[in-house]
C-alpha cells in the first residue's frame, strides 16, 4: 500500500480524516473549513510522510541494521568478510539484541531501546542529507520543468482532482464532480468489482482478474520472456492522464526489450557481469538510454541553471524565486552542504573519498531521471532496471575495490535501490502543487521537513515494537529477507570478480545511440511519435513492464477516444477514471476492515506493482 509513488496507504487516511470531515464542515459552517491552501498544505505533508514507512525507509534501513550480527555465520562468512570491515555505529553489533528483533522478546524482558539509538541516530541523518540534497535539486530545476519546458504533472493533476481543488478559484469543481455520472459510474464499477472480491475471499465467489493473483503471462516464443498482464486499475486510471506519445513510448520499448532479450538468447548473447547488471545486455542498454537522457536534461537547462548560479551569488527580489520551496542561494549551500555531509558519513562507514563522489554522483543523476519520467508521465510506479550501486561496482569492478568499499556499497542497498523516497518525485510534485497554493507559502518546507521527521521516527519505533513483541521473522513484511539479500550481495561481490565488460558497454553506447536519435527526431520532426521518456524507463522484469497491460490500454483508449471526439471528448472521459481511482480506494478500505475483522493472520492483497 505505500509502493507506488502516490500510495492508497496515504490516500486512504487523508479522506478518511481530513477531505470527508472537511466536506462536512464546509456544508454545515463554511466559515470553519479549511481554505484551499490549507488542504494542499495537509495534503503535501501526508504526501512526504508516505515516503517513511515500510519500503519508504524503515524496512530498509531497520533490516540494514540489524542483520548483520543475526545472520553472521561460518558457512556465509559474513562474520569474516562483513563484520570486521562494518562500524559499529552503523548496525546492531550485540548478538543478542538482534536475536530478540527477528526472534522476540520472552515475557518481561524489556525491549532494547539503548542500542538501537546510535545507528537509527547516524542512518537518519543520512537519510536526512539525500532528502536535502533531493529538495535541493527541485528547487534548482523547478522553475525550467515548470514554466520554461511547462511539464503537465499528471499524477499531480489526478491528485487535484481527487481532492476536488484543479480549479484555479474558489468555485471549483469540488460539487460538481460527485454529481458526474461518468464520475459516479466509475466509482461504482471500481468499488463493486473490489467488494465482489472481498466477497470471495470465502471461497464461494469466483474472483474478478482484477487482485494480484490474477496476473497470466503472454509467451510470444520459447527463449523470450513473458509479458506479464495485470490489470492493476490503479495504475491504469493514473495512466490515463499522461500524453498519448508517452504511453506509446512506453510500451512499445517494453515490447522492444522483450523481443530483444528474446534474441539475443536464441543467439547465446549473455552478459557475464550479472551481480552488476541486472537485466543483462538489455538492462544495460536501456541504462545507456538514462545516462543520454540525463545529458539532455542539463543541457536543456543549462541557460537556467546558469541563472539559477548567478542569483544565488548576486541575489534579487524575484517574485518568481518566492514560488521555490527556499531561495536558490539555500539550494546551492543545501546541495553542497548535504553532499559533503553524505560524502563524510559513507567514509566513515568505510567507502573511500573517491568512491563515495562517484556514487553520490550515479545514484542522483539516476534520481533526477526518474523524478523527470514521473513528471511526464504519471507513472504511479516507475523504478530504474540498474541500481546506482551495482552501477557503480561495474564501473569500477570489484578487484578495484577494497573489503571496506564492497561493504558500504553493498549496505547501500538500504537506500540507493529505494526508488520512492530519495527519487525527487515526491519533492518535485510538491513543487508543483506549491504553485496552486494561494499567496508565497513560505513554511510550506518546514511543515514537510517537520512531517518527514515525525514520520520517520514513529514508524521505525513501530516496527521495532512490533518485531519485538512478535519477532521479525513472524511479521507478514519480512524484514529479515531484506537484510539476507542486502548483505548476500556484498559476499557475491566479495567472492567473484564482476566489471562491467566489452559486451556491457558496447550495449550501454547503443542505448546511448538509440536514446540519442529519439530526442534528435523529436526535437527536428513535429510529427516525430517516440519519446525519449520510453528508453529511460525501459524496465526487463520490473514494475514497468508488469504495468504494460494497464499502459497500453490506457494508450488505446486516449487513441480512440481522441479519434472519435478530439481532446473534448478525451477531457470528458477523465472523470470516469477519477472516480475508478476513488472507488478503488474505497475497495482497498473495505478490503482492509474484512481482513481485520475475519482474516486478521493471512491479510489479502489487493495492490501489485
Amino acid at each position: 500500500m505505500l509502493f507506488a509513488h502516490l500510495p492508497s496507504g496515504f490516500l486512504i487516511p487523508f479522506f478518511a480524516l481530513v477531505l470527508i470531515p472537511n466536506l462536512i464542515c464546509r456544508a454545515c459552517c463554511p466559515g470553519r473549513a479549511l481554505t484551499r491552501t490549507e488542504i494542499l498544505t495537509v495534503f503535501a505533508m501526508g504526501w512526504a510522510a508516505s515516503m517513511m514507512p515500510d519500503l519508504g525507509v524503515s524496512r530498509y534501513m531497520v533490516s540494514a541494521i540489524a542483520a548483520p550480527a543475526y545472520f553472521a555465520s561460518p558457512e556465509n562468512r559474513w562474520d569474516e568478510l562483513i563484520l570486521p570491515h562494518l562500524p559499529q555505529w552503523v548496525y546492531l553489533s550485540d548478538y543478542e539484541s538482534a536475536r530478540r528483533f527477528y526472534e522476540g522478546i520472552q515475557p518481561g524482558q524489556q525491549i532494547p531501546w539503548s542500542v538501537w539509538l546510535t545507528p537509527v541516530f547516524w542512518w537518519l541523518c543520512l537519510f536526512a542529507a539525500l532528502l536535502l540534497i533531493g529538495a535541493c535539486i527541485v528547487v534548482i530545476f523547478r522553475r525550467q520543468w515548470m514554466e520554461y519546458e511547462r511539464l503537465r504533472f499528471p499524477m499531480a493533476e489526478a491528485a487535484l482532482r481527487l481532492i476536488g481543488e484543479s480549479g484555479g478559484d474558489q468555485n471549483r469543481d469540488r460539487p460538481g464532480l460527485p454529481r458526474n455520472r461518468l464520475f459516479l459510474a466509475g466509482l461504482l464499477l471500481a468499488f463493486s468489482a473490489i467488494a465482489w472480491n472481498c466477497a470471495a475471499y470465502w471461497g464461494a465467489l469466483p474472483m474478478l482478474p482484477i487482485h494480484p493473483g490474477a496476473l497470466v503471462t503472454l509467451e510470444i516464443a520459447p527463449y523470450f520472456p513473458g509479458i506479464p498482464l495485470y490489470l492493476n486499475l490503479y495504475a491504469l486510471s493514473f495512466a490515463f492522464f499522461a500524453p498519448a506519445e508517452i504511453l506509446f513510448s512506453l510500451w512499445f520499448f517494453q515490447l522492444f526489450g522483450v523481443l530483444e532479450q528474446g534474441l539475443l538468447s536464441r543467439l547465446g548473447m549473455f552478459s557475464t557481469s550479472g551481480s552488476v547488471v541486472q537485466g543483462g545486455l538489455t538492462g544495460m542498454q536501456f541504462m545507456g538510454g538514462v545516462v543520454v537522457f540525463a545529458a539532455w536534461l542539463v543541457w536543456t537547462a543549462r541557460r537556467h541553471l546558469a541563472t539559477v548560479w548567478r542569483a544565488a551569488w548576486h541575489p534579487v527580489r524575484d517574485e518568481d524565486e518566492a514560488r521555490e520551496l527556499f531561495s536558490y542561494r539555500w539550494a546551492l549551500a543545501g546541495l553542497a552542504g548535504g553532499s559533503v555531509f553524505a560524502v563524510l558519513w559513507l567514509y566513515s562507514a568505510g567507502l573511500s573519498i573517491l568512491v563515495g563522489v562517484l556514487f553520490l554522483a550515479v545514484m542522483f543523476t539516476f534520481y533526477l531521471v526518474l523524478a523527470r519520467v514521473v513528471a511526464e508521465s504519471g507513472l504511479v510506479m516507475a523504478e530504474l532496471t540498474v541500481k546506482p550501486n551495482y552501477f557503480t561496482v561495474g564501473m569500477i569492478g570489484t578487484a578495484s575495490l577494497s573489503m571496506r568499499d564492497i561493504n558500504v556499497l553493498g549496505m547501500a542497498n538500504g537506500f540507493a535501490r529505494n526508488w520512492r523516497t530519495f527519487t525527487m518525485v515526491g519533492f518535485s510534485h510538491i513543487a508543483w502543487l506549491k504553485t496552486s497554493m494561494e499567496g508565497r507559502c513560505r513554511g510550506l518546507f518546514g511543515c514537510i521537513c517537520l512531517a518527514i521527521g515525525v514520520s520517520a521516527v514513529l514508524s521505525v519505533v513501530t516496527l521495532v515494537h512490533s518485531a519485538h513483541m512478535a519477532g521479525a521473522n513472524n511479521l507478514y513484511t519480512q524484514p529479515g529477507g531484506l537484510g539476507t539479500f542486502f548483505f548476500g550481495r556484498t559476499i557475491v561481490w566479495a567472492t567473484n570478480a564482476s566489471q562491467i565488460g566489452a559486451l556491457e558497454a558496447l550495449f550501454l553506447l547503443s542505448g546511448m545511440l538509440i536514446n540519442g536519435l529519439v530526442i534528435a527526431g523529436r526535437v527536428l520532426f513535429t510529427w516525430w511519435p517516440l519519446h525519449p521518456v520510453g528508453m529511460a524507463i525501459g524496465d526487463v522484469g520490473g514494475v514497468v513492464r508488469n504495468a504494460f497491460l494497464p499502459i497500453f490500454l490506457a494508450w488505446l483508449l486516449q487513441i480512440v477516444l481522441i479519434r472519435i471526439g478530439g481532446v473534448r471528448m478525451y477531457r470528458a472521459a477523465q472523470p470516469f477514471f477519477t472516480g475508478v481511482i476513488v472507488g478503488f480506494l474505497m475497495g482497498v478500505a473495505l478490503s482492509l476492515v474484512v481482513d481485520a475483522v475475519f482474516f486478521p493472520g493471512t491479510p489479502h492483497r489487493t495492490e501489485w506493482y
